[in-house]
């Protein structure tokens, strides 16, 4: 889903359409979800973990090299909404498939985001977040507390 908005936000929704319709020639089949799709200056390109990319606008079926940095950083959707950068969504949180297999963390430590936030939500003063986890001070556990806010309003998939 974040590539599709990625994709829109920086593609004309016809080189969208023509990409989708290249990707299905060149006798990808599979539903979208199993392609890593990127917006490449005016064109979009599959990007294979076991293949070159191939650009599918610009030069279809062409190999191409691929600079990912974008898709990680943050950027707004049509609906003005605000999707936060992928490594750093908040900023004393981290996220490091090192660390805790990705799951958003307190920076520079192993905390997860929604304990902290969690605490907070129960009453507990910012500035005594150290008392629980000495390592996470007033500013960390805010930023934990507005991500989780921003999870709960965003970050769920309607139920069909």
């Amino acid at each position: 889903m974040r590539t599709t908005v990625y994709l829109r936000r920086r593609i004309s929704l016809q080189r969208v359409r023509r990409a989708l319709e290249n990707l299905y020639d060149l006798g990808e089949v599979e539903h979208l979800s199993h392609y890593r799709l990127i917006a490449q200056g005016s064109s979009v390109v599959l990007v294979a973990s076991d293949a070159p990319a191939v650009d599918l606008v610009e030069q279809p079926g062409q190999q191409v090299t691929v600079v990912m940095a974008d898709v990680l950083q943050p950027f707004t959707t049509a609906d003005e909404i605000r999707v936060p950068g992928l490594l750093q969504p908040r900023r004393a949180l981290r996220v490091d498939p090192e660390v805790r297999s990705g799951h958003p963390v307190i920076s520079g430590t192993r905390v997860p985001f929604e304990l902290v936030a969690g605490l907070l939500r129960d009453g507990v003063p910012a500035d005594r977040i150290a008392e629980y986890y000495p390592s996470v001070g007033a500013t960390a556990a805010a930023d934990a507390l507005d991500f989780a806010n921003y999870v709960d309003r965003y970050g769920r998939t309607p139920a069909a």
